[in-house]
């Protein structure tokens, strides 16, 4: 089986450094092919996020065709607005106005991937008016007999009515990776004729190296040359960052994390608080302002995951909220403290079992234990740097040969 034309949809934007990265990662993964490759990103024409999204991946690859969804479903348009929105996106889902353009696009295709992220919930309305428009294309797919792959995904709760949706979806597909092993147990139960394999985050693909030199950035690494660097991302929202947290929660994030940089600075340690995500700004800013005279501790405010995944790269630890904070540090083998709610997932817990580093439940952390791990990271680094390289090199590497054995076998990876 050979494919010279591959669709991928869909790619994210620049509000979430995290969301980028999957695109990255998603493309280097498949740069190495011979195939001819087009991206469908998730945002219309009508959204200024589609034009800058694609202006930056233009920069970096130049041999890609991005095109638009037939979907516009924003949040942050007026209520009247997203109501026509979402009006005309029903249509198109009930096949009442028919898409024609994007699908004489998405057909012109030898192989459909579905882009990896955390997209395979299901347990509110609004979950699954997400899941039918995400899953559209993998709907035409079927009718017109396309072959398709889902790059790694995560999972959290899927309800009936989601797994009803997700079901011929899942059950259809050559293949579906997912990140970590939580999801791959989750999904395997609920999905049992699915030919799921577990996989890595996509992230873990960007060649960085590469990328670096592209836009010319400093690519020196002066970790542990002068003091021991960590970084901190917060986050103050739910899941899909539909809603911030209650007051509660947000209340003890900032009391604990500014005595916890407190205490590390008092080690004598550089301390970087870094919004990658434009939902984690206040949050930031006002732990941040805590420490504005301070010059061991700093602030970065930072979307492109290219220069994230550098800045990481030159750090000791990160103690993170952001999942792909987390991640993007780790491809670098920079070893990771995480704080989740429950609420986000099973993507969180999984990854940091994966990598066996430790991190603390939203509603049961302390600063006690945030300190005493933080400084048995910091203990073991060199022994942990090498164990998550091995990890990562041992997922990158049964991916890809899965990858080239089951679809692109006579293409060379």
């Amino acid at each position: 089986m050979s494919f010279k034309k591959v669709s991928l949809v869909y790619t994210y934007g620049l509000k979430n450094a995290g969301d980028m990265a999957i695109n990255l990662g998603a493309l280097d993964l498949l740069e190495v092919t011979n195939c001819k490759i087009k991206i469908f990103s998730r945002f219309n024409k009508k959204n200024h996020e589609y034009k800058k999204s694609a202006d930056y991946l233009k920069k970096l690859y130049n041999n890609v065709e991005i095109l638009d969804s037939p979907f516009v479903l924003e949040r942050d348009e007026k209520l009247l607005e997203q109501l026509k929105n979402y009006i005309k996106s029903f249509f198109v889902l009930t096949g009442v106005i028919k898409p024609d353009r994007f699908i004489n696009q998405l057909t012109d295709s030898d192989l459909i991937i579905f882009n990896g992220g955390n997209l395979f919930r299901g347990e509110s309305i609004s979950d699954y008016l997400r899941l039918l428009a995400l899953m559209y294309p993998l709907r035409v797919a079927r009718k017109f007999d396309i072959p398709y792959i889902i790059f790694p995904q995560s999972s959290s709760t899927i309800d009936k009515i989601g797994k009803m949706l997700l079901k011929n979806n899942l059950q259809n597909t050559s293949l579906l990776y997912t990140r970590e092993n939580v999801s791959y147990y989750h999904l395997k139960k609920y999905f049992p004729q699915t030919n799921i394999q577990k996989g890595i985050d996509l992230a873990f693909f960007i060649d960085i190296m590469k990328h670096l030199k592209k836009i010319k950035y400093d690519i020196s690494n002066n970790v542990g040359k002068n003091k021991k660097r960590i970084a901190i991302t917060l986050r103050s929202h739910t899941v899909g960052d539909l809603k911030t947290l209650c007051r509660k929660k947000i209340d003890k994030i900032i009391s604990i994390i500014v005595k916890y940089i407190q205490k590390l600075h008092n080690k004598n340690y550089e301390i970087v608080i870094v919004c990658q995500t434009k939902k984690d700004l206040l949050i930031s800013q006002t732990i941040y302002n805590n420490f504005s005279q301070t010059d061991s501790v700093i602030m970065k405010e930072e979307y492109d995951p290219i220069k994230l995944i550098n800045l990481y790269r030159n750090c000791n630890l990160i103690m993170g909220m952001r999942l792909h904070s987390i991640i993007m540090a780790l491809s670098m083998n920079t070893p990771a403290l995480g704080i989740f709610d429950k609420q986000w997932g099973n993507k969180n817990p999984g990854m940091m079992e994966k990598f066996e580093l430790p991190y603390f439940n939203l509603n049961e952390f302390d600063l006690k234990n945030l300190i005493i791990e933080t400084e048995n990271i910091l203990e073991d680094e060199i022994y942990l740097r090498e164990k998550i390289q091995n990890i990562i090199s041992k997922d990158k590497s049964n991916l890809i040969k899965s990858l080239n054995k089951i679809v692109f076998e006579n293409n060379e990876i």
